[in-house]
């Protein structure tokens, strides 16, 4: 049984995917002694769009979470990655 292609995503956590793949041109990752460092030099426009979607990201990891505490408190919690 073959899987059709789904429609192209226009919106990636609630945001414009074009204005996401615009953000991501101006995102450095570098080695850090703890590990890395993520920065990024954005237009307003731009910084509201991917702020926005990150913070929609982080709050459904939290609710994951918030879900497995309160549906078996012995349950050991979403590893953080």
């Amino acid at each position: 049984m073959g899987m059709t292609n789904p429609t192209p995503r226009k919106h990636i956590a609630g945001e414009p995917l074009r204005l996401l793949k615009r953000a991501e041109r101006h995102v450095r990752i570098e080695p850090d002694r703890r590990g890395i460092r993520i920065s990024a030099d954005l237009p307003p426009k731009l910084a509201y769009a991917l702020n926005r979607a990150v913070m929609r990201v982080e709050a459904e990891v939290l609710r994951e979470c918030a879900d497995a505490c309160s549906a078996d408190p012995s349950a050991p919690l979403p590893s953080a990655e």
